[in-house]
Order: structure tokens, then C-alpha cells, then sequence
């Protein structure tokens, strides 16, 4: 069964919940193509790599694959990381378009060091390669990154932005004839998440695969592990 939170990943704009002033701002910088380095700063699951990789697909179109790249830092945190992967692929020239992107999820979690080595390479190819940090704690990221990038904080998203998204991916899931009868288990999967959409999505596959009627009781007694 496919990950709902890969299959409703957001592709567009429009598909992203929430966050809207921090969003229009900065939709607003990619728009004007004056792209430069950002800090994602925020929560787990308020949207930070998904809305990264929805700014590499606008930014790079048709060459998406080519010139972009993810590191999951708390993965590979460490300076052979930065020297053997980040270095390499930030220091070739772009192909079909002016820079490359990388995104370091959870960047917060790379080593001083590495972080350093990172600050070197963010200033000599920065000409040819934007770097994106997707961080829950900002604190952690050395003054010298921070100063380099634009900060964008993702707040918690609200009951109601998770619930609309539930329902939406529901009826495609299931079917809206259905749906009077979940929507009341949809809304209390939105509460049970405390803001992280994430979260839900795994929630609601825990109960679509249990085929048990989703109501208030099933959210209550089935949860995700």
C-alpha cells in the first residue's frame, strides 16, 4: 500500500496547507527569481520539505532531477557527508538552468563541524547552488548560516487546515458517499495530530488499512505506533 504521505505530497502551490503569510512571502521571493539560501524553521510535519521540493520543481522545471538534491541530515550529519556529497554536487555547473538546489532536512542536526565545512562551500558556489535547511530548532544552526539565509518560521497548522485536507484526501480514498459518516473521526484524527500533518496522514492510513467504520471510537482505539 502506498504511503499516503508520499502520495498526497504537496506538488503545486495551492497544495500546501497553512502557513500562509510565511508562504506568500516567500512564493513571492521564487517568483521574482532572486532566489537566494533559506532556513525552513519550524515544527515536524508543518510542511518545511515538502515546500522545499515544490520550489526545486517550479525553480528547475523539466531538470528538476538533475540539479536537485536531499539529505536527510540527522542521517548523514557528519563532515564526510558535507565534503563527499554536498561538495561535489554543489560545486558542478548546473545543467539546463542557472543554480542547483540542496535541501538539508533536518539540518539542525549536522555536527559544528560539518556546519563550518558548509558555510565554506555555501560561500564559493554560491553563484551556481542554493542551499535550503529544513530545521525544527533555528538555534542550532551556526550564526554564520543563519546570517547567509532567509528565515522562514512554519507554525503548527490549525484543526481545521488538517481536517479540509483529510476530507479532501478521503474522498479520494474512499468515496464521498462515505463521507457524512467519517467526517466526525476525520475531525478528531485533525485534534489527535496537535498540528503536524504528518502525523494525521499516518493516523488516517493506520485506520483505512484496519477496515474498521472510521469513526470517533475507531481513532480513539487505533493509532499509529
Amino acid at each position: 500500500m502506498t504511503l499516503l504521505t508520499e502520495a498526497y505530497r504537496p506538488k503545486t502551490r495551492e497544495d500546501i496547507v497553512g502557513n500562509k503569510s510565511e508562504l506568500d512571502r516567500l512564493f513571492t521571493m521564487v517568483n521574482s527569481g532572486k532566489m537566494t539560501h533559506c532556513i525552513f524553521e519550524g515544527p515536524a510535519g508543518t510542511g518545511k520539505s515538502s515546500t522545499a521540493g515544490v520550489i526545486a520543481k517550479i525553480l528547475l522545471g523539466e531538470y528538476y532531477r538533475s540539479n536537485f538534491l536531499e539529505l536527510n541530515a540527522s542521517d548523514d550529519r557528519g563532515i564526510e557527508v558535507v565534503r563527499d556529497q554536498v561538495k561535489q554536487f554543489a560545486k558542478t555547473v548546473p545543467f539546463g538552468v542557472p543554480f542547483k538546489i540542496i535541501l538539508l532536512d533536518e539540518g539542525d542536526e549536522v555536527t559544528d563541524v560539518a556546519q563550518n565545512a558548509l558555510r565554506r562551500i555555501m560561500e564559493k558556489y554560491s553563484e551556481i547552488c542554493i542551499f535550503i535547511f529544513s530545521v525544527n530548532r533555528l538555534e542550532k544552526l551556526i550564526d554564520p548560516i543563519q546570517s547567509r539565509c532567509e528565515v522562514f518560521h512554519f507554525s503548527p497548522l490549525s484543526v481545521e487546515d488538517i481536517h479540509s485536507r483529510l476530507t479532501k484526501i478521503y474522498i479520494l480514498e474512499k468515496d464521498e458517499v462515505s463521507l457524512a459518516k467519517a467526517s466526525d473521526g476525520l475531525l478528531k484524527i485533525a485534534e489527535f495530530a496537535q498540528g503536524d500533518m504528518r502525523r494525521a496522514l499516518n493516523h488516517l492510513q493506520v485506520l483505512l488499512a484496519s477496515k474498521e467504520p472510521l469513526t470517533e471510537a475507531s481513532v480513539d482505539s487505533i493509532k499509529p505506533i
